[in-house]
């Protein structure tokens, strides 16, 4: 690959913004937490503020939401570990060889903490970054304790500020992550029609694209309701309204996969003058479905009650007599086009009646009397979780191994952090903490995580820097200087979830101009920058050095589960047919729930393995069409499995198995191939009869068994041919030309 098509590929991914929405509050309340306890040491010779100021700061960004319970532990958690850990490190600190010892110890304990899920791995890492300024201060009992107690003092402001002085309602951050969910799929409704209208392929193309987006967005309300009804055992009422209307967006989401394949399937609508009635109908309805879908996400974000929403205007019927009508005109639309729009208007019910579910639990989530749940999901209790003693020792037990990722990577960020210091006593660097720091925010577990973030805090601590210059440079009066520095902060963190360089950016000059304002000295940013490359350099030394993880070993597992995860969605379709539909809906959405979940992770190690790529551009596109496909492929088995017609039908069941075993055959070769990075079996017929005995008299199955199943087993099966087209080019570019 030219040198320039890497740079501008590694540009595009430092700048890369995540979908998410910037949080003001969330950086106004970092602001406040981290510049009061400064304001009292300008005008009271109050001890220790600066450590105030930065167990404030820590504290608020630990907090990311949920009950109150919850917030409180992290934010105590951190709190607390973090006192100890300045007054530990300030006390070490005097000896350089054994406070580096001490670090190392402190740090990789700090890292391990994420054997305790995400809530714990944050803590531990904001607790190193304490750990490690402390250590490069030495100081004695008396002083040492007035730092933790700083320390514990701005966590304790911190949590008064969030949980008291400006409280967050319980429930808020739910109905913000359940309406999300609802503007996203009224944003897929609307491009649905526009795809639909113009009739193109990439429109529908990126309708796949933005799956990933959809299910990730519901998974994050599925985690924010369960963490606030983790301390609310046994309520009814906004708890379980907010269930209902989480369990009624995942139903929505799977019915407009589907209705995006039939639509697909279609075919082109034909040109805006000669278009048919139906498809202008279909068009209409889901308009309308979005304008509505939008309506319900700004009543569940919006508290106080008293809203209304008025019922669904479209009818099914004008679909069907639009479709009876283009039939009795000369039918402009194709015998096997009818019948999808026929399909599709099946669908568009089943949209309509979900919606209509929404539409009269979200005016009443203010109202604490018991709710009903969702059609085919009944709200069950959650079952008790593991005892005390296991929830503490399970996770050491599992993790203790030289084979545990966790473990690894404590020890990896124990021991940048010792060199760090090493480096920083050695050189008698001043400010030499911040090399610390910079290595053990870097680090993650994985390699093309850490070269992303290294990246994006170098670049962003050069900004930083830039611009703290400037404002030293133009501002000299202290008030002034503040004003900036609150605006600086506030900005930072209110952009931590969008880009982590843009964060770097706007924190550096808040923390060099808090340091210059406190010591005086107007020459650190040139030191924070030296102090930032160096931490850089020894973050990724150790990312490539100690145990490393590239992403090219990790993304061909995460593609097989994903493509396993993909025949299992078509094991229950298949299943499916000739049961019970209600009794088959759970057993398949559980399936397409965890397939687009495997997707979803393969997808983000893609993005990690593109981060790490130095490789030819070229073997990334295989990559690419695996994942797109397999989506395209969930979609279309979907789609399957919610056909109308004689699903009872023993001859239907019968070509169905034998498709079923075949494609799912196909299938877990591809993953087998995927994960060994091999070239994959050639595909069977999937649609040749079985082979009989001479003289049996029994006759093979018939392949076509009506025009709109035979449509989609087709559909079904030129997804697998592209498929299995991409794992073989896949697995010549991995032998030609590896991606990293």
């Amino acid at each position: 690959m030219p040198s320039h098509e890497r740079t501008l590929r590694l540009l595009k991914s430092i700048a890369r913004i995540e979908p998410a929405r910037p949080s003001l509050k969330s950086g106004l309340r970092a602001a406040v937490a981290a510049l009061v306890p400064v304001l009292v040491g300008q005008v009271a010779p109050v001890p220790a503020t600066s450590w105030a100021t930065l167990g404030g700061f820590l504290a608020t960004v630990a907090d990311k939401g949920g009950s109150y319970r919850a917030r409180a532990a992290t934010m105590g958690a951190l709190t607390v570990a973090g006192a100890l850990a300045a007054v530990a490190m300030a006390l070490a600190g005097g000896w350089p060889w054994i406070a580096t010892i001490v670090l190392f110890l402190g740090i990789s304990a700090a890292g391990f903490a994420r054997v305790y899920g995400a809530e714990a791995g944050s803590v531990g890492g904001l607790v190193a970054i304490i750990m490690a300024a402390s250590v490069a201060a030495p100081a004695g009992g008396a002083e040492a304790l007035a730092r933790g107690a700083g320390v514990l003092a701005g966590g304790l402001w911190a949590m008064a500020l969030a949980l008291l002085l400006w409280p967050i309602r319980p429930y808020r951050p739910v109905r913000v992550a359940v309406a999300a969910c609802y503007r996203a799929l009224a944003d897929q409704a609307a491009a649905l029609e526009e795809a639909s209208r113009r009739g193109e392929e990439a429109g529908y193309h990126a309708l796949v694209q933005r799956h990933a987006s959809i299910r990730a967005a519901i998974e994050a309300a599925r985690a924010a309701l369960g963490g606030v009804r983790r301390g609310r055992q046994g309520e009814s009422g906004r708890g379980e309204r907010l269930l209902v209307l989480l369990q009624d967006a995942d139903q929505l989401f799977g019915t407009l996969v589907v209705l995006a394949d039939t639509l697909e399937a279609a075919g082109d609508p034909g040109p805006s003058d000669s278009r048919s009635d139906a498809r202008v109908e279909v068009e209409r309805a889901l308009a309308a479905f979005a304008s509505k879908a939008h309506e319900v996400a700004r009543v569940v974000e919006t508290e106080g009650g008293g809203h209304r929403l008025p019922p669904i205007a479209w009818d099914e019927q004008a679909l069907r007599a639009a479709i009876a009508r283009d039939a009795r005109e000369g039918g402009r639309a194709a015998a096997m086009t009818r019948s999808r729009l026929l399909h599709a208007a099946a669908l568009l019910a089943q949209l309509r009646e979900y919606l209509r579910i929404a539409v009269e639990t979200a005016p009443a989530l203010d109202d604490d009397s018991p709710a009903e749940a969702a059609p085919g999901e009944p709200a069950a209790a959650a079952p008790p979780g593991p005892k005390l003693r296991d929830r503490v020792l399970g996770p050491l037990r599992e993790n203790l191994t030289a084979r545990s990722l966790s473990l690894r990577h404590a020890l990896r960020v124990g021991l940048a952090a010792a060199a760090g210091m090493a480096v920083s006593h050695g050189f008698e660097l001043r400010r030499g903490y911040w090399i610390t720091i910079t290595a053990v925010a870097i680090l993650q577990p994985y390699t093309g995580a850490t070269v992303l973030k290294g990246l994006q805090r170098i670049a962003g601590t050069v900004l930083g820097c830039l611009l703290a210059a400037g404002i030293a440079a133009a501002v000299h009066d202290p008030l002034g200087l503040l004003a900036l520095i609150f605006v600086l902060a506030t900005a930072g963190v209110a952009l931590l979830p969008v880009n982590y360089g843009a964060f770097s950016a706007l924190l550096t000059p808040t923390f060099v101009l808090l340091a210059e304002l406190g010591s005086g000295d107007r020459h650190l940013t040139h030191l924070r920058v030296v102090n930032t490359l160096i931490g850089g350099a020894i973050a990724l030394a150790a990312i490539a050095l100690l145990w490393p993880s590239p992403e090219r070993d990790r993304f061909p597992e995460q593609m097989a589960q994903a493509l396993r995860a993909a025949r299992e969605v078509l094991a229950r379709a298949a299943a499916s047919h000739g049961s019970e539909r209600e009794a088959a809906e759970a057993p398949l959405a559980a399936a397409r729930r965890d397939a687009g979940l495997a997707t979803s992770n393969a997808e983000a190690s893609f993005q990690r393995l593109v981060a790490e790529s130095r490789g030819a551009a070229e073997a990334l596109e295989p990559l690419m069409a695996e994942l797109t496909y397999t989506r395209r492929f969930v979609a279309s088995v979907v789609a399957l499995a919610s056909s109308p017609g004689p699903t009872a039908s023993p001859s239907r069941r019968e070509e169905l198995a034998r498709f079923e075993r075949r494609v799912g055959g196909a299938l877990e070769d591809l993953a087998a191939a995927v994960a060994e990075q091999r070239p994959p079996a050639p595909l069977p017929d999937v649609f040749a009869p079985e082979p009989t005995d001479e003289g049996s008299g029994v006759e093979p199955a018939p392949t076509t068994l009506g025009t709109l199943f035979e449509a989609q087993l087709l559909r079904i099966a030129r997804q697998v041919t592209v498929l299995h087209a991409a794992v073989s080019r896949a697995a010549l570019a991995a032998r030609e030309r590896p991606v990293a």
